[in-house]
């Protein structure tokens, strides 16, 4: 089997280019972003890789480990490669807030679903998500609210490009974990993340919406999140009690 996809044009198929494990590396992401390949299960070994895509074992075993640097698989010695839980992985990576207490994360926490409208993107908004306002881009802003062990209440506001996510107002689940939601009713895995984190006083809004007095003290997280494939997927901002929250980032 070739690495090299036809012309999109031709069969709608994506095009893989670059090296031959780069090309392979997005071919196997695409396996696990459409679910051939699910959390947990076990995917072929160098050899049979090599083999399926007429590749060496070299290059086979080089897109695995470029795979497993981007957290998408991990190797337990002795068991085999096992596909990630990229909404899991990704939002331990992505998102620093941690709740204090028993878990990571947002583990635990009680999400109540606020609002969620489509609506025409702000030039702030459009201006994050590379969107034209010019040309009427829309967004769909998602609103929820996390409170765990009767403290750190945070509040969450998740605006997002319509044109990604059709019908995502219709969408009936809403999990603790967002990606996870992105990830397994849209198949639009978040990659990428740059975060500013600003101690800020609640104005009125924020404050009816976290049931806190105006101008309490809070600290704001500002993210815009990217997919694999460099595409802005999202607008993230969290305002947070600092009381039972931590904010963890490894560096290496």
């Amino acid at each position: 089997m070739s690495l090299q996809s036809t012309s999109p044009s031709d069969t709608g198929k994506p095009v893989y280019a670059g090296p031959l494990y780069v090309q392979l590396i997005a071919r196997l992401r695409d396996r696990i972003r459409h679910e051939d390949w699910r959390a947990g299960m076990v995917i072929p070994s160098e050899s049979d890789l090599a083999r399926e895509y007429q590749v060496s074992v070299g290059t086979a075993r080089k897109a695995l480990e470029g795979l497993e640097s981007d957290g998408w698989i991990v190797r337990k010695q002795g068991r085999g490669t096992f596909v990630n839980d990229l909404a899991s992985m990704q939002m331990e990576r992505l998102c620093r807030f941690r709740m204090q207490g028993d878990g990571l994360g947002f583990d635990g926490c009680v999400v109540t679903k606020l609002g969620c409208e489509r609506r025409r993107a702000t030039a702030e908004e459009a201006s994050h998500l590379s969107l034209s306002r010019e040309s009427g881009g829309e967004v769909i802003h998602l609103r929820r609210r996390y409170f765990k062990d009767g403290n750190a209440s945070v509040l969450e506001d998740a605006i997002l490009p319509a044109g990604l996510f059709a019908g995502f107002e219709t969408v009936k689940r809403s999990p603790v974990n967002l990606f996870s939601l992105i990830v397994d009713e849209f198949s639009i895995v978040p990659h990428r993340s740059s975060e500013v984190l600003t101690a800020v006083l609640a104005d009125a809004d924020v404050a009816e919406a976290m049931r806190v007095e105006p101008d309490a003290p809070l600290l704001r997280s500002q993210s815009t999140i990217w997919d694999i494939d460099g595409i802005r997927i999202m607008r993230l901002m969290r305002h947070a009690h600092a009381n039972g929250l931590a904010y963890h980032v490894e560096l290496s």
